[in-house]
């Protein structure tokens, strides 16, 4: 698998809206993974993107997050990629 490009540069929202999105899923479907479009459309909504500089995005977001801390709960599958259901997650509140 291709890396994504370093210099590639994210929208700062894309970050949060994908960890929501994973969330989300993981409490109201936990073990049911999202596709490459789920974090696509929920990263980047109703941009039209080259497929290459799409998968490069998504790539980016996951491997960011992965950096944040979320190595052990984000979880690769064939099918798309999930917070892992074994691991305890829970919303907390926001802090503005």
């Amino acid at each position: 698998m291709d890396r994504p490009d370093p210099e590639l540069r994210l929208e700062p929202r894309a970050i949060p809206r994908v960890l929501k999105k994973l969330l989300d899923h993981r409490l109201g479907a936990p073990g049911d993974p999202l596709s490459f479009d789920a974090l696509l459309e929920c990263g980047w909504p109703g941009e039209r993107i080259l497929p290459l500089a799409a998968a490069s995005r998504v790539h980016a977001v996951l491997s960011s997050l992965r950096r944040l801390g979320l190595r052990a709960y984000l979880l690769t599958r064939e099918d798309g990629w999930l917070l892992d259901p074994e691991r305890p997650v829970r919303r907390v509140p926001r802090i503005d």
